[in-house]
């Protein structure tokens, strides 16, 4: 994995940061997670558990799509704009959908970084879930 050295080009950073931002969108609410899959460098890092040990690479990411998939349906989700720092993005972003008959929701953020491609290398997630189907607040 080729990351970014120093400084890269900030637009080039956004437009990664753009593409990912509107895949994630488009395929977490249809079901098919699997489908930002060719935004992550063959051995990226995955973390969504803080106090767990990354996913890492295609596989193990696809597993952990497969199973939000398993059970989540009626999935809504916005992302807000990235803030670019470097070869890094973060974004806050608010998913909703249903699980088992009961509405869920996790508000969030992501720091995704990307290497000189503009293939995601590393994505670390911090969010927050709630057993009910809440919209964002006013002013997200």
């Amino acid at each position: 994995m080729a990351m970014v050295e120093g400084h890269p080009d900030p637009e080039r950073t956004r437009a990664a940061a753009l593409r990912f931002k509107h895949a994630w969108e488009l395929n977490w609410a249809a079901g098919t997670l699997r489908g930002v899959l060719p935004l992550y460098a063959e051995h990226a890092i995955f973390r969504t558990y803080p106090h767990r040990e990354a996913d890492v690479g295609h596989e193990a990411i696809g597993l952990v799509f497969d199973t939000f998939e398993s059970v989540a349906t009626n999935v809504t989700c916005v992302f807000g704009e990235p803030l670019i720092d470097g070869a890094w993005a973060v974004f806050e972003w608010w998913a909703s959908w249903t699980e088992d008959g009961t509405g869920m929701s996790m508000a969030g953020m992501s720091k995704v970084a990307f290497d000189d491609e503009g293939l995601v290398v590393e994505s670390r997630d911090y969010w927050n879930t709630a057993d009910s189907a809440t919209r964002p607040y006013d002013g997200w």
